[in-house]
């Protein structure tokens, strides 16, 4: 299966809504939220099972999880108005600019992207 395909399964199944407001929220979006930290709890749950309480690794149950959690990132994605594959190319681009030699705790600690934001919030104007 690729990428496209999945999409179309993740349409063809995603919950619509006759609204996309309330309260001022923007309802898909905040489904799209939920489902994907709730499907993220499970996946942390089933790893705490194995690591803290030390039971058999569940990995059947892990790979669905993350399944879940993928349909949840495809429909973020649809919503949005991207592609999972723009998605994945734009996460691709970012880590290749913070990590240029592959990772290291040092770039990890030192990362330039942040610095920037930090300029951002405090007021700094490129040129000043």
């Amino acid at each position: 299966m690729d990428s496209k395909e999945f999409e179309e399964s993740v349409q063809r199944t995603w919950k619509s809504f006759e609204t996309t407001q309330v309260d001022g929220s923007d309802i898909e979006l905040l489904h799209g939220a939920l489902l994907l930290t709730g499907e993220a709890g499970e996946f942390a749950d089933a790893v705490k099972k194995y690591l803290i309480y030390g039971q058999e690794p569940d990995i059947v149950n892990m790979i669905e999880e993350l399944g879940d959690i993928l349909y949840g990132v495809a429909a973020m994605a649809e919503v949005l108005g991207v592609t999972l594959d723009y998605v994945m190319a734009n996460n691709k681009s970012k880590l290749e600019q913070r990590y240029p030699n592959g990772y290291s705790d040092a770039d990890s600690k030192n990362r330039f992207d942040k610095m920037i934001d930090n300029y951002i919030q405090t007021g700094y104007k490129v040129g000043e």
